[in-house]
Order: structure tokens, then sequence, then C-alpha cells
């Protein structure tokens, strides 16, 4: 038997290939960044020795020169390295390096940017601090110098909204607001709102979250009446809405009860022999206008008028007195106050009668049957009954003298007699009425139109107008009648217009006093000559000039002023006003200034002036000629200097 045996080949496992692979990645997850770690080092180390370069060069020039390269142009090769770009006087590529010089600053740049690996060392001339951005500069230690380095040469930038610090090297938030990298200033200030209710305003301050409103805020109100009494007894209603001033109200509406015009008819009346008889008189608040009804019978009469006399008694007479009563009789024995009467009202206004007499035997009053009813009417008064018109059927009454008065129409409702008048206009202040009749065919009433309203305001209330010439504004009143005109600022009721307020000034005018020479004596002097002395007088008439100035001129005449001294004078005269212009003022009235152009100016314009106060002189000294004669002095007087006074004006203007 042959025996075969099996050769196995023997390999890894998936488990310990798995183990492989983890150790390997565990390394390479040390190693990589350690590696990477130690690149971006030589890279910062190759940008550290390029800005060493670049000071060696420039502090070669400075020695040499006292300034530095301002362009790498200058500066010739930096580096043996071919791949070397200007890209402007003041930048120059070197592969993945940037260099930059900051002439302002005398400091230098190198910035390494390869993919996302980005740093830039910073450094002075002068200096050999190393000011560094990105995240290799914590592996340089010491040899990086202070925060400022790299500020102050430029590399630094903050976000929109920060201000760099100089100093510290920081970016600061100077706006006020901060959220997170957000730097911002408060914002929503300076508007204003109407309030949602509608009453009031709010404004609104900036703060970092936006607007701050502030302001006081109301809700409408209706505080006015609504209702008020009026006529009779009745009402008054008008509607009113809620606002911001406690509430608006529309116009009052009519009264329920309308007072009836004119005045009331008499409800009562005398009648008979001091009777009386009565009426009802009612208003109808409805229409405005009296109902009345009809008289009643005649009450209360006594038997005869007042100062009525007649037979009595025997002989006798007797007075009927003020109260409708016979007095007794003055002969006989019967009581006249017990007498009965004699006529007596019967029937529909008729009359009856009887003879009243007295027994003086039995000192009674004796008297006959009544006799049959005379005179009477055909009705009973105030009842009615229809009748026949030319127009149709109509109604007729019965007067109080038992008559039927004349057919008419037939009566319409009163009870709903429409209004003959009513209130119209502003303020429901005016009139205006309309006829109203009776349609005696359909006992409907027929109203006219409307007349013209008239006694109305003059204005609705609250209404403006312009006035004063435009310079003022007229409120209409509560009652609708204009107010009176109030003038704007700068403006003054006159009491006929609005004018322009006054204002006054001072200022100065020069004044033209003129003198003449009035003699005051003669003498001899030792040489016989005539010497005349005098004064320079002032006149009374001046001259008021604006502006300008007198004029004083040399005469030219020269001569020894002294005979025995042999000295010389020049003489010198006015000879008129020069420049200005000549003007005529009023003195001004006593009282102040203010006081002075009230007066003054009551027209829409104004331009008044008056002087104050005047000063010039009263008197002047006169001058001479003084001439030698035979060595004598002989004096003759030459002229008087007219002089130079002044006038305070004052100046009203509207």
């Amino acid at each position: 038997m042959r025996n075969n045996k099996m050769y196995i080949k023997k390999g890894f496992t998936l488990t310990e290939m798995l183990v492989v692979v983890l150790i390997i990645s565990v390394l390479a997850a040390i190693a990589y960044p350690l590696y990477t770690k130690t690149i971006t080092k030589s890279r910062a180390v190759e940008a550290i020795n390029l800005l060493e370069m670049v000071r060696n060069k420039q502090l070669v020039k400075f020695a040499k020169d006292r300034e530095y390269y301002k362009e790498f142009s200058k500066m010739g090769q930096l580096t043996s390295d071919k791949d070397q770009e200007i890209i402007n006087e003041q930048q120059l590529k070197i592969k993945d390096y940037t260099l930059s010089l900051n002439n302002l600053k005398s400091c230098m740049t190198a910035k390494y940017e390869k993919g996302n690996n980005t740093f830039t060392f910073s450094s002075s001339y002068e200096t050999t601090g190393l000011g560094c951005t990105g995240n290799i500069c914590s592996s340089f230690g010491n040899i990086v110098g202070g925060a400022t380095d790299v500020c102050n040469c430029g590399s630094k930038s903050c976000n929109s909204g920060y201000t760099l610090n100089n100093d510290t090297c920081s970016c600061e938030c100077l706006l006020g607001c901060q959220s997170g990298s957000t730097c911002y200033a408060p914002y929503g200030g300076g508007s204003t709102r109407a309030c949602s209710s509608g009453c009031g305003t709010q404004t609104s301050s900036s703060s970092c979250s936006g607007a701050v409103w502030t302001g006081s805020c109301s809700s409408p109100t209706q505080s006015q009446p609504t209702t008020k009494s009026c006529g009779s007894g009745g009402t008054q209603t008008r509607t009113c809405t809620a606002s911001c001033s406690g509430g608006t109200c529309g116009a009052w509406g009519l009264c329920s009860v309308q007072d009836c015009t004119g005045s009331k008819p008499a409800a009562t009346q005398n009648c008979g022999n001091c009777g009386t008889q009565s009426r009802t008189v009612e208003c109808n608040s409805a229409t405005g206008v009296w109902g009345i009804g009809p008289w009643s019978t005649c009450s209360g009469s006594g038997i005869c008028s007042p100062g009525e006399t007649e037979s009595c008694g025997t002989g006798g007479t007797q007075t009927c007195s003020s109260s409708c009563r016979w007095s007794t009789c003055s002969e006989g024995e019967c009581n006249i106050s017990t007498k009965p009467i004699s006529s007596q009202s019967c029937g529909k206004c008729g009359t009856q009668t009887r003879a009243v007499s007295c027994n003086t035997y039995l000192n009674t009053w004796s008297t006959t049957a009544w006799t049959l009813c005379s005179g009477e009417g055909i009705c009973t008064p105030g009842t009615t009954q229809s009748c026949n018109t030319s127009t149709g059927s109509g109604k007729q009454t019965c007067s109080s003298s038992c008559t039927w008065g004349t057919c008419g129409a037939s009566d319409c409702d009163n009870s709903s007699k429409p209004a003959t008048s009513q209130s119209c206009g502003n303020c429901s202040t005016g009139t205006q009425t309309r006829t109203v009749t009776c349609n005696s065919s359909t006992s409907a009433w027929t109203t006219g139109t409307w007349g013209t309203c008239s006694g109305g305001g003059t204005c609705a209330a609250g209404a403006t107008q312009s006035c004063g010439g435009g310079n003022g504004t007229q409120t209409c009143s509560s009652s609708c009648t204009w107010g009176s005109c109030v003038c704007k600022s700068g403006y003054t009721w006159n009491g006929t217009t609005c004018v322009g307020n006054i204002s006054s000034s001072t200022k100065y005018i020069s004044i033209l006093v003129s003198y003449e020479f009035t003699e005051t004596g003669r003498s001899q002097n030792r040489c016989g000559q005539t010497v005349i002395y005098g004064n320079c007088s002032y006149i009374s008439g001046k001259t008021y000039y604006d502006g300008g100035d007198l004029h004083y001129e040399q005469d030219g005449r020269q001569g020894p002023s002294m005979c025995n001294m042999g000295l010389e004078g020049t003489e010198g005269y006015s000879s008129g006003w020069d420049g200005g212009r000549q003007v005529s003022l009023p003195s001004c009235p006593s009282g102040t200034a203010s006081s002075i152009c009230q007066s003054a100016c009551t027209s829409s314009s104004c331009n008044y002036s008056c002087i104050l106060s005047e000063s010039y002189p009263k008197s002047s000294s006169y001058y001479t000629e003084t001439r030698c004669i035979g060595g004598c002095e002989a004096i003759t007087p030459i002229a008087c200097n007219d002089q130079e006074g002044s006038a305070t004006v004052l100046v009203c203007s509207r």
C-alpha cells in the first residue's frame, strides 16, 4: 500500500491582517502630524532666513546711505534660487513665500501660503525680534518677539467693525455692541411712530438689540354729555365717539318737546254780569302750536251790570255793585239783596223774563211767571255739523251766539300736523319755515318747501380762515361766530389788520452850526488905528446832514501876528459841507422810544425818523487878521468859523 502525505501551505489569517493594518494606522496617525509639523517648521525657518537676508541688505544699505531700500528691484538677487518674481516694488515672490516691505514702519513680512497651511512672520530692520501669525507660531518659543512686532508691520487685520489696538495687537469692538464675532453700533434710534391706539406718539432710542420705544400712549375716551334738557321738559341728544381729546360729538338733535311760539292765549275771560268762562289752552309738543278748546258756559254771572241803577220800593233806587248785585234800596221795605232775578238764559242762547215787585204790605218780593223763551239760536255752542261747500263736504261749528259758523273744509288731525318751522344753519341757530295747510278733500296735511335759512351762525364751529391781510388766523367759536384775529409771530393787531412789529434804533447825524460876527466895541490903538471888538454868536438856523463833514480851508493870508516879534500866522476858515445829504427831521415827542414809534407807526408800513437830542456849541471865538501899520497892530475881524454839532436820531421801522 502506498502512503500518500498531504502537504498544507500556511498563510496569515484575516484577524492577523487586521491587527497589522491597525498597527500601521496608529503609527501613521502618530508619525504624519509629526512629519507635517517638521515640514511646516522647516518652511518657517526658511521664511525667517529670508527675513534675515532682507534685514542684512537693509542694514548694509542704511550704513552706507542712511536710508533703506524701498523697492525689491534695487536690492538685487536675494537668494541663489532663480524662481524669484517681483510682484510689485514692495512685494517679492520666492516659491511659496511672499516678502513685503513696509517703508512707512521700516519693517518687513514673510508670508508662507500653500494649501491650507498659512503663516506670516514679521520683523523690524533694527530689531531681531519676530512677530508671528498662524498655528506655527507656538512652535518657536522665545525666538518670536512681542505681539506689536507683527501689528506694526501691518500684517494684522481685524474683521469689519473691529479696531486694531496697536499697543496690544488685539482687535477691539469700539462700536458698543458685540454678538459672537460680530461688532456693530447700536441701531434703531431717531424714529417716531404713532401709538397703536391713535393717541400719542413714541420716539425710539438706539440699543444693541434695536429700537427701544418710549413715550406715553393712551386709549380714546368719551366724556362728553350726550343728552341735555330743552324746552318744557324735553330733551336733546347727540352722538359722540371716543377720541384722544375726550370725545368728538355731532350736532344736537331737535328737542323732543317743541315749545310753542308766541304768547299763550288766554284760558279765561269775563262774560255776562261779573261772570267768567274758561277754555283749555295746551301746547302741542309735536307741532309747537297752541291747541285751544271752546269757551265754556258763562258761570257766576250776577243779576246786574256794575253801576246800573233801578227804581225800588216806594220811589226808591238801588245801584248794582261791582259784584253785580243790587245794593239796598234807598226807599221801601223790601230787602234788595234778596230780590229775585228778573231775567235768565234759556234754550239755545235765548232769554226769558218775569216781573219782580215789592209788596210793601208784606215786605216781600212778588214775582210773575217766566215768559216764554225768546231770542233762541239754532244750535248749541261748540257743536258741529256736516255741510256742503263748493269743493265738497265740509264742517261748521256753532258759535257762542248759537248760530252756525261758516261752512269750511273738514279738519285735519292736529296731533299729526307737520312742523311749520325748524332749526337750520351753523350751530342750528337759524330758522326756516314752510306752509302747512289742511286738504279739505282728503283731510290730510299739505306741506310747502322749506324757506331760506335765516339767523344761522356765520361759520362752522372749529373752522379757521385767514385774516389781518393774510398775517393772522380766525377760529370759529362754539357759537358759530368768528373769533378775534390772532396775528402770527412778528405781527401785531392795530385794530384793523395785522401789521409787522415795530423796531426802533438810533443813529447820529451831523449839524452844521452857523455863526456871525457881532460888534461889541471899538477903540483906537497907539497908531491911531480903529480896533473893532466883537463875538461870534450862534445863529438859530441850523442844518442837518446825514453823512459828510465840515470842510476847512487855508485862506493863504499871512502876516506878523506881533509887529515887534516878526511872527507870522496862517488863517483858516470853513467853506461849507462836504458829502452826505441834507435832511429835514422833526423833533421827537416826549416818551420812550417804543411809545414814540408806536404812536407814529399806525399803518401797515412805517419809516419814521425824528431827533431825540442835539449837541452843538453855543458860542465860538472869532479870528482876526493882524496887520502891522506903521509899527502898530491893526486888528480887523475877518470871519466867524462855522462849527459842527451832532444829533441823535430815532429810527422807527416796521
